[in-house]
């Protein structure tokens, strides 16, 4: 659903699992905030080059 609405937001993300189980992981922990969840979905995003 998050690469669904990154998506239809105009941003091209890397769709590939890794990433995605490893945020949804530290989310579940509780080490990350909201601020860091943020960055990771930056991170995530296609580079167009």
């Amino acid at each position: 659903m998050a690469i669904s609405y990154l998506e239809a937001s105009g941003k091209q993300v890397n769709p590939t699992y890794e990433p995605w189980r490893d945020l949804v992981t530290d989310i579940r922990a509780l080490r990350l905030d909201s601020y860091e969840i943020a960055d990771r979905l930056r991170s995530m995003q296609a580079h167009r080059g």
